[in-house]
């Protein structure tokens, strides 16, 4: 059994030599032994694998955006369409987040009250409490995030699990295997603080100080803490399936 990463870009370039890439912030937390970690790189056009014998699958954020329809990100929607289908445990993050939404009927588009980011805090719903994910979270929790783009409607039948007033479906589940979260559980405050930096021009266009966001920035390892459930959540799933 694998479990898949479903790299959908790299992060900022000064980022990526003190901290390392994407799935290297993803795998700190999955605590899966890294002979069973498959990275797949769809931006740079590699394949996805068959679906059989995956145990999980997590995509990946992205500065790519899910509007643009872009030839290799709605060639990976088809293969997470059908994972999901398949009843493989899925986790989007961020882009993923937006991407599996997008597989499977949901809307994405630029959020209308623009870009978002810091340390936010998101309340969950009352269906959070049951989710296998979320049932031991308080009502409310603290989660880094950054984003241009939202989940505007959500694929039919899918349940919000945690939201706030900016962007009322920061995490989703669709079925009983796949989960969407828009902010971002593998961020502690370097890394959140230096994207802050990076979109400093876009955040000073909407009047708010990025200074501030920095400032008011702190570790959020209760939303990490998903990243091991979701990990658990696979592999039981696949013990499972295969004894």
């Amino acid at each position: 059994m694998s479990f898949i990463i479903i790299k959908t870009g790299s992060t900022l370039e000064s980022l990526i030599q003190k901290k390392g890439d994407f799935e290297d912030w993803f795998l700190q937390h999955l605590d899966l032994a890294k002979e069973k970690v498959q990275i797949i790189n769809v931006q740079n056009n590699q394949s996805l694998p068959a679906l059989s014998g995956i145990s999980g699958v997590l995509i990946t954020g992205s500065h790519s955006m899910v509007s643009n329809r872009e030839d290799w990100s709605e060639k990976a929607a088809i293969w997470i369409k059908d994972a999901v289908a398949q009843n493989i445990p899925v986790l989007g993050v961020c882009f993923g987040h937006q991407l599996l939404a997008h597989a499977l009927g949901g809307k994405v588009g630029p959020n209308p009250k623009g870009l978002e980011g810091g340390t936010l805090l998101l309340e969950t719903t009352d269906a959070a409490k049951t989710d296998p994910l979320f049932a031991e979270f308080d009502n409310s929790f603290f989660a880094q995030a950054i984003h241009f783009e939202s989940v505007l409607s959500l694929p039919e039948g899918a349940i919000v699990l945690a939201g706030n007033q900016h962007d009322p479906h920061h995490a989703f589940r669709y079925g009983d295997n796949a989960w969407g979260f828009q902010f971002h559980p593998e961020f502690d405050v370097e890394i959140i603080s230096d994207y802050i930096k990076y979109l400093e021009q876009d955040f000073s266009d909407l009047n708010v100080d990025s200074q501030s966001l920095i400032d008011n920035t702190f570790s959020t390892l209760g939303s990490s803490q998903l990243l091991q459930k979701f990990s658990d959540f696979s592999q039981s799933k696949s013990c499972t399936v295969h004894h």
